[in-house]
């Protein structure tokens, strides 16, 4: 089995485990466990990729917005079983809101008022539009609040991280990815790459999905890790930073965060 020789391959440092929110129709009482054997193994430092991806989904098609919530919400129980980081992919305004309900529901009061959002800063007005009835319903789990959640490959909009801190989760980790090398992300991925504390960030190649625009690739040319380099080398100009001062504070991060042995930082 492929799995079991890359558990035993002593050059992969570490391992997240999870169900993408596009195969949530897959979940069964079975995976879970499969998922809690897999997140026992050393090698395991996080559970994911889980979340919501609702930017893929079309208006109307609830029942597949249920599930992928479901599947979140069963991944958020596992992932404080098991006391490991959650990582989450959260794609689209909607999946924001939701993903915001799931890890700290608070149901609004009968006859309770809301606020007028021009009062309020853009994370407490997100935090607003909360509690409002949605599908959120589907979702009752709490996540405990030192919990780590790692943002994978970011997408969502600057507000997010800061509407996760408003709620109190300290520890929140954005992994950055080759969306920061896209024109037309420019001026949403440099504020949040701009504003993401040092000790928070991340870098990821996403391979083998999103190639970054600085490779000119198309439809049918995949990434790869070593594009991670294309990455921190923009993230570093979004930032007003050195590269090589980027990589090192990413390989810390990393290093401090799951647990692994030091890498090198030559690119």
């Amino acid at each position: 089995m492929a799995l079991q020789r890359i558990l035993a391959d002593e050059s992969v440092p570490g391992l997240m485990f999870g169900l993408h929110p596009q195969g949530a129709g897959l979940w069964r009482e079975r995976v879970a466990e499969r998922l809690r054997g897999y997140l026992k193994s050393e090698k395991a430092v996080a559970l994911g990729a889980c979340g919501l991806d609702f930017a893929s989904i079309k208006d109307g098609d609830h029942d597949r917005k249920i599930k992928q919530m479901v599947c979140l919400e069963e991944q958020l129980k596992i992932a404080v079983e098991c006391s490991k980081p959650i990582g989450l992919i959260v794609k689209g305004p909607e999946a924001e809101k939701e993903v915001l309900v799931a890890v700290n529901p608070k149901p609004k009061a009968p006859n309770s008022t809301t606020l007028d959002d021009s009062t309020l800063c853009p994370a407490l007005c997100m935090l607003n539009h909360m509690v409002q009835p949605t599908l959120s319903r589907q979702i009752q789990k709490n996540l405990p609040k030192d919990h780590t959640i790692i943002l994978l490959n970011f997408q969502a909009t600057p507000d997010f991280p800061a509407a996760l801190r408003t709620l109190g989760y300290d520890e929140v980790y954005i992994v950055f990815g080759p969306n920061v090398t896209f024109s037309k992300l420019e001026r949403v991925m440099g504020e949040v790459a701009f504003d993401c504390p040092p000790d928070r960030l991340l870098i990821c190649s996403d391979a083998p999905f999103t190639i970054p625009a600085t490779m000119g690739g198309g439809r049918r040319e995949y990434s790869t890790p070593g594009h991670v380099g294309e990455v921190a080398l923009r993230l570093a100009a979004l930032r007003r930073q050195d590269p090589k001062e980027l990589v090192q504070l990413a390989n810390m991060n990393a290093t401090r965060l799951f647990g692994l042995p030091a890498l090198s930082s030559s690119t």
